[in-house]
């Protein structure tokens, strides 16, 4: 599944209390788990936070494997939060793309997704991570062209390709 969320303008805010998700579904017997799927939010130069008794959740995570009759979990999605105002804390927010989790030990983990994050008129960051899912199989890697972008900040949280780049 995808969300899409634009809002009006420099004035606009989002403040968050709750949970804006787009998981895979988990899956057993012999189907594996859904893709995570998108979250895209265009802040339009407004800004975004979260409460401060709750920790708010933008997540797009792989559905888990449930038992161990031949299910994989499936990979992370996409979380993507743009033109928002620089210098944003994003204190209070939880942003995720893993990998489903897996039920059996001979089984792999889905690949991690991203989440990529980017101020209005600055260089975006991008995080490529599992967030510290235990995988004893080293999942597979992340593929990804980064042909003619830039970046302020890249978090590799386990294995990545990347086609298309000039690293320095």
């Amino acid at each position: 599944g995808a969300v899409y969320i634009t809002f009006a303008g420099p004035s606009s805010a989002l403040f968050m209390q709750g949970e804006i998700r787009a998981d895979g579904e988990g899956r057993n017997e012999y189907h594996s788990g859904g893709a995570g799927g998108s979250v895209f939010i265009d802040l339009n130069g407004g800004t975004i936070y979260g409460g401060s008794s709750v920790t708010a959740k933008i997540w797009a995570n792989g559905g888990s494997c449930l038992n161990t009759a031949g299910a994989v979990a499936g990979g992370g999605g996409r979380v993507s939060v743009v033109n928002y105002v620089p210098g944003t804390s994003f204190e209070n927010i939880s942003f995720m793309a893993r990998g489903g989790e897996v039920c059996a030990s001979w089984a792999r983990v889905g690949t991690p997704g991203t989440v990529y994050l980017q101020p209005v008129g600055e260089l975006p960051d991008l995080v490529v991570s599992n967030w510290d899912l235990n995988d004893s199989n080293d999942s597979d890697y992340s593929v990804m062209d980064f042909y003619g972008t830039s970046f302020d900040h890249i978090e590799i949280g386990g294995r990545l390709q990347a086609v298309g780049c000039h690293l320095e």
